[in-house]
């Protein structure tokens, strides 16, 4: 698990690893072509899909601000709003769906928490 195995913590931060993780989240929370409509149940797997993708995001950057800054710098507008709120969501839908534990969201608000520390601590534009 990469939340707790330091090996596969440092293995993960790689730039290389980062981007492509975050170019998921992006994918699968992107409106996509417009000429395209998704069905609800594509429309939940991506939602799905992206809340996993940065729930991991967050277990990756915790504690590790270079991490941080990497993948501020692809986010839209180089800020975690988005992620933050597409997280919140996720949780909404979790304790909706009654399909995670209290134990479950409790991981997911702490990453939340993670996400909103690094928007804190975002460089300032000059």
């Amino acid at each position: 698990m990469v939340e707790d195995n330091d090996k596969n913590q440092l293995a993960l931060r790689e730039e290389a690893f980062v981007k492509p993780l975050v170019g998921i989240y992006l994918e699968r929370t992107s409106e996509g072509d417009s000429t395209t409509a998704l069905s609800p149940a594509e429309e939940t797997s991506n939602n799905v899909i992206a809340a996993y993708a940065a729930i991991l995001i967050g277990c990756l950057i915790r504690g590790h601000e270079c991490v941080a800054d990497t993948v501020r710098s692809v986010l839209p507008g180089n800020a975690f709003d988005d992620m933050i709120h597409h997280l919140k969501e996720f949780m909404l839908y979790q304790r909706t769906a009654g399909v995670n534990n209290s134990l479950d969201l409790t991981g997911v608000a702490d990453i939340i928490h993670v996400l909103q520390s690094c928007s804190q601590q975002a460089p300032q534009a000059v």
